[in-house]
């Protein structure tokens, strides 16, 4: 038979757990997030246009939702300069820029309304970050030309 000792560790035992499990997945008003989208994502220089530009493909893994990435572009060597996104970002998405994310004004799964063309012969430094978790789905850098 338990005792009352016994019955009030394990009810405190019980509500500690939970406590400690709801602190550490709730993050920034996101979703319960601990680890990020498993994604497959390529970039690189886009050459099938006469502009300058570079294409994002979502090529396998989760989808990651509206609100939940960001993207920056920058020139090599720059802090990271981020745009929140407005639409999930799916397999077979595909985002073709040729500005960077300096003053820019939308991102979607397909589209950055950017400021600052591209300038041929450049490296830039491409990072998806996954915002609730605030770890990189995407950081690697590509040369425009």
């Amino acid at each position: 038979m338990i005792n009352f000792f016994s019955y009030t560790m394990l009810v405190l035992i019980i509500l500690f757990t939970l406590t400690a499990i709801s602190g550490c997945t709730e993050k920034k008003g996101h979703s319960s997030y601990t680890i990020p989208p498993q994604v497959g994502i390529t970039v690189h220089n886009y050459q099938d246009t006469e502009n300058l530009d570079i294409v994002i493909t979502h090529e396998a893994g989760d989808m990651v939702s509206s609100g939940d990435w960001k993207l920056s572009i920058v020139p090599f060597g720059n802090e990271p300069e981020y745009i929140d996104s407005e639409s999930d970002f799916r397999i077979g998405d595909k985002i073709i820029a040729s500005t960077t994310t300096e003053g820019a004004s939308r991102l979607t799964n397909n589209t950055l309304n950017g400021q600052v063309p591209f300038s041929a012969d450049t490296q830039y430094n491409i990072m998806i970050m996954h915002i609730p978790t605030e770890k990189p789905l995407v950081d690697t850098v590509v040369r425009v030309y």
